[in-house]
């Protein structure tokens, strides 16, 4: 019991991320600029923000609107652009939503040697977006509030994205084959 009640009091709390430049978590946004390319189509990304976009634009074959996102600089913009996507389907996209922001953030994070280092030093603990405004993406709560209100707690998905993309690189510099 009393061993029990040690391993409770050790588990460290979840580690809450939102905007891309607040310290010292920033780097999990997908606003954070960070290039990384995409090893089968050599795309360049300069955020995971702009993959995720242009993944939609590319998903619904939007191919003027998936070009107009690889040419602007700004995730804000990127995201905007990624609104008014022709023939939008909101159903395709949830099929693939997730599998999309995980490799994102998989290859984000596996071509640059500093943030895979930051991600992989956050353990096992749990990643969270603390969005006020994203219950999907996010919990929909702020980093002041949303440890108090779990219960309450949205998806998280970029939260679980980030922890299945640590998972996999990871499980890359366990076996030796990561790429570098």
């Amino acid at each position: 019991m009393g061993r029990e009640r040690h391993n409770k009091k050790s588990v460290r709390p979840p580690l809450l991320f939102h905007r891309e430049y607040e310290e010292p978590h920033g780097y999990l946004s997908q606003w954070f600029i960070s290039s990384f390319t995409h090893p089968l189509t050599n795309h360049t990304y300069n955020c995971a923000e702009q993959y995720m976009m242009h993944q939609k634009a590319v998903s619904r074959g939007d191919q003027a609107t998936a070009a107009d996102i690889l040419r602007t600089p700004y995730p804000k913009e990127q995201k905007d652009l990624g609104r008014g996507i022709a023939d939008w389907d909101d159903a395709a996209w949830d099929e693939i939503k997730e599998k999309v922001v995980e490799e994102g953030s998989y290859l984000k994070f596996s071509q640059n040697k500093e943030l895979r280092d930051r991600l992989l030093t956050t353990g096992d603990r749990e990643l969270v977006e603390a969005s006020a405004s994203d219950r999907v993406w996010g919990v929909g709560f702020n980093a002041k509030s949303a440890l108090s209100k779990r219960e309450e707690w949205g998806a998280n998905l970029l939260g679980k994205c980030l922890m299945k993309a640590r998972e996999r690189i990871r499980k890359e510099e366990e076996e030796g084959r990561s790429t570098r």
